[in-house]
């Protein structure tokens, strides 16, 4: 047995047991490495006949990274005709997905999608007026089913768009529920004082939004205007196709901050929920981050384990589809995810769902305390500072989000500030966010903020990591953001 087969044998002992169903094939015939073995096939001999030995010493990402991302779509036409492992490294979606985003970004052909990425190409550049070898794009197009080829890299992708939900990581709620009627000095008295992350039922549901954007309203409202989903602006009735077709393992998700500017109808759809403290970076001014977006994704998408942004505390409203949720405390992320110790960069599965297929029953196992619970058309989630939360799409979905710094958590969000400027987002290059709000909230005449801001500026804390102090106290006042 080669050193590649016996790495290759070793992993599979490694990998967790997948808990996901798929219901159909590769739809080239590709099969994982460990297939190879019950095949009989002496997989590097296999690989080597059919791709060439330049390519002995590359791993399949790397023959990937390194040499097919950097073909064009007349060349990678022809690499397709030349073998069988030739034809599965050149038919790669994430590849051609790459080039529909150059040809959209470069030369400005609106995005389109047609079932795939390489007839999606196929019909942006045609709407250019191009056209390449017809003979190589025909073979390009024609689905062949390939005999003997096994790579992990390349059925990993297209495993993990295709496997389903799971009905097992939908049980389970566990979470706190308020009614829609609740107050901000209620809210406060239960919540901000020991955040824990709560869902709100139904409170969207009084909002124009959830009356006006559901069952296509939203397309309908912003017609041909786009809004961006990655580095693709998208017009929502092309986002709908995608969102019903596509085949991929992280699939496009609008994630747009601007979408109150582009298309002003939405600016008054919706308000920031009443019963949340002042976000108190509105003191920053015209300075204040990036902080609200309007997200719009298909099933099986969603965001990746990861905690809020500048030490921010969240809410999350949806108006139309279906999302799963799992949180775990500050300071103890699940398995498969590992932050750097600064906490300016995390390992972890590349999609929602090779987490949820890979790590679900270990985080189950761990002892490491989690809530999950479903969100269903008209909840707001309200997301604590420092929690940690993946989020998964069970239908497409319609959401709104917020991010805001609120009174409780104001010493740790200075900190933040002052310690990791290198990790603050949202602001434009150049900005001292920290002494902003410190000199906003100075001028607004909080005095209750002020003293949170004069302790933390002379606090020896801030010149270590300690575990951050406990919430401090102040005077909770009604604020209604403006959405200008």
């Amino acid at each position: 047995m080669s050193l590649r087969e016996e790495d290759a044998k070793e992993d599979l002992v490694k990998m967790p047991e997948p808990c996901g169903v798929v219901q159909e094939e590769h739809p080239h015939g590709v099969q994982p490495l460990g297939m190879a073995f019950v095949d009989g096939v002496d997989v590097t001999a296999r690989r080597t006949a059919s791709l060439g030995k330049v390519f002995e010493r590359m791993d399949d990402e790397q023959v990937v990274e390194l040499i097919f991302s950097y073909l064009d779509a007349a060349t990678l036409c022809k690499a397709a005709c030349v073998s069988q492992y030739w034809y599965a490294f050149a038919t790669f979606e994430e590849t051609w997905r790459e080039l529909c985003v150059k040809l959209h970004e470069e030369k400005r052909a609106p995005f389109k999608y047609d079932g795939s990425w390489r007839s999606s190409y196929k019909l942006m550049s045609g709407q250019l007026g191009e056209a390449g070898d017809k003979e190589a794009t025909s073979k390009m197009l024609s689905t062949f089913k390939l005999h003997n080829v096994y790579s992990d890299f390349l059925f990993d992708s297209w495993y993990y768009s295709a496997v389903d939900i799971d009905a097992a990581w939908l049980v389970g709620e566990d979470v706190s529920i308020e009614p829609a009627d609740i107050t901000l000095a209620e809210f406060v008295k239960k919540h901000e004082m020991d955040p824990k992350p709560v869902v709100i039922k139904g409170y969207a549901k009084k909002w124009p939004a959830y009356k006006e954007w559901r069952r296509g309203g939203l397309a309908n409202i912003c017609g041909e205007r786009t809004l961006k989903a990655g580095d693709v602006n998208v017009c929502l009735s092309d986002f709908d196709t995608y969102m019903h077709h596509h085949e991929d393992q992280r699939p496009l998700y609008i994630f747009d901050k601007k979408y109150h500017k582009k298309i002003p109808e939405l600016k008054n759809a919706h308000t920031a929920p009443s019963f949340l403290p002042d976000d108190v970076f509105k003191y920053c001014g015209e300075t204040r981050p990036s902080n609200r977006w309007v997200i719009v994704g298909p099933a099986k998408s969603g965001s990746a384990w990861h905690i809020d942004p500048n030490s921010t505390t969240a809410w999350n409203a949806l108006i139309e589809g279906q999302k799963r949720w799992i949180m775990t405390p500050p300071n103890q992320p699940p398995p498969g995810v590992h932050p750097s110790p600064d906490g300016a960069a995390v390992a972890s599965p590349i999609s929602v769902l090779e987490w949820f297929v890979s790590y679900y029953d270990a985080l189950k196992e761990s002892g490491i305390p989690y809530i999950e619970f479903t969100q269903n058309e008209g909840d707001v989630v309200y997301v604590p500072w420092g929690w940690w939360h993946i989020v998964l799409n069970t239908k497409p979905s319609i959401a709104i989000t917020q991010n805001l710094a609120t009174p409780s958590s104001l010493y740790d969000t200075l900190r933040f500030l002052r310690t990791r400027k290198d990790q603050i987002s949202g602001v434009a290059e150049g900005i001292d966010l920290y002494s902003d709000l410190c000199n906003g909230i100075e001028k607004a005449g909080r005095k209750d903020l002020q003293i949170i801001v004069e302790e933390e500026k002379s606090d020896d804390q801030v010149k270590d990591n300690r575990p951050p102090k406990k919430a401090k106290t102040a005077t909770i006042s009604t604020f209604s953001f403006g959405f200008s």
